[in-house]
């Protein structure tokens, strides 16, 4: 999908994803020298989340915003990869490209949807995994026309959820932080615009996300938790990105 290697982009990806793991040891560090050069692209993208079913809701009437990284490995093109090295799709005669996605994001701006406290949180996806198909070289007349020029790509987005500096505000005294975690998954579907040297993508999806049982710990003189705390979250809901691709290795040409 796009041609160019830039050291801007790589000393980027590396600093990123030192970032997103954390730690400064030299086995971490080898490890993400790994990583980073195995990768055939970065993404970094926004994120709207619309408002769950569960007792969490967005702070803001558009949807919970945030940000994301993602490395992507490029697995079927024989440009990036030895031929004899590449998985070779196809259906209906039609190449396919697969590739997969690791990486994280996170999001904030919720609140409870009875308003019987207040509630500041973040919710941390890390590590985030994605799996894509997409047409090897784009699309052909009438279709490529009918998405102005786009490629379609469909997929699979697993993940490992936290919460981050979870607290709910009860009154001036009581304060209660939150602490849980699960698994997310679910489809993917999105469109591309390659430009050469980057791409630009808009994609959305549906994440199960349910958080069957979580825990409170609150202020030693107040045991228990209150009946206004929700004893469990479920945050499913539909989830829209738009990013920027960034090829750090070059791929084969779209048509």
């Amino acid at each position: 999908m796009r041609f160019s290697v830039s050291s801007w982009a790589h000393s980027m990806t590396f600093a990123a994803a030192a970032l997103a793991i954390g730690g400064g040891a030299f086995a971490q560090t080898s490890m993400l020298e790994g990583i980073v050069k195995g990768a055939s692209d970065i993404n970094i993208y926004t994120q709207f989340i619309r408002p769950p079913k569960g007792p969490v809701v967005p702070r803001h009437g558009f949807g919970a915003g945030g940000f994301g990284f993602e490395l992507s490995y490029d697995f079927s093109d024989t440009v990036v990869n030895e031929p004899k090295n590449a998985v070779h799709l196809q259906v209906g005669g039609v190449p396919l490209r697969l590739e997969a996605g690791v990486g994280y994001d996170q999001s904030s701006a919720y609140k409870f949807r009875n308003g019987g406290a207040d509630l500041r949180m973040s919710l941390r996806d890390l590590p985030a995994f994605s799996v894509y198909i997409s047409p090897m070289y784009g699309l052909v007349s009438p279709a490529k026309e009918i998405l102005l020029g786009g490629t379609p790509y469909f997929g699979l987005r697993t993940g490992y959820l936290t919460f981050q500096s979870a607290h709910a505000y009860i009154d001036t005294l009581s304060t209660y932080k939150l602490d849980g975690n699960a698994f997310q998954l679910g489809p993917i579907a999105g469109i591309f615009w390659d430009f050469g040297d980057f791409s630009l993508f808009g994609e959305t999806s549906y994440l199960m996300r349910n958080f069957p049982s979580v825990d409170w710990s609150g202020p030693g003189s107040k045991p228990g938790t209150p009946a206004v705390l929700p004893r469990g979250f479920d945050l499913s809901s539909f989830n829209f990105y738009t990013g920027l691709q960034i090829g750090l290795k070059r791929h084969a040409r779209m048509r």
